[in-house]
């Protein structure tokens, strides 16, 4: 596949993501709205990784320190509904976490900093 599939199934996967961790954080539990920001969550975590290693592949750019970086922000958006149920974290908390952990994605992918 082209770089630029690649890159539009990465966005879309963010944005699936994000759909979902909101849903699945904004709905109350055991509700229809949970299980389906549950699935939606899952499926955009994996459309993201397997579209972002794609752009990484086509790209030539290797394992810099920022890819690392955000494979981090990756597993700690998966945890997310995680740390809510567990009770560690609250659903507002979380929800201004993962807007934090999206923008410093972005961040990363664009300035390239490390």
């Amino acid at each position: 596949m082209p770089y630029a599939t690649y890159k539009l199934l990465h966005l879309i996967g963010i944005i699936v993501l994000l759909l979902g961790l909101g849903a699945a954080l904004t709905t109350s539990k055991g509700g229809a709205g949970r299980s389906l920001g549950m699935l939606l969550h899952g499926l955009g975590l994996l459309v993201v990784i397997v579209a972002g290693f794609g752009m990484q592949a086509k790209g030539n750019v290797g394992f810099p320190f920022w890819l690392w970086a955000k494979v981090g922000i990756w597993v700690l958006l998966a945890l997310l509904p995680v740390l809510v149920r567990r009770a560690a974290l609250g659903a507002s908390a979380a929800l201004f976490l993962a807007a934090l952990l999206a923008s410093g994605a972005a961040y990363l992918v664009l300035m390239r900093p490390f």
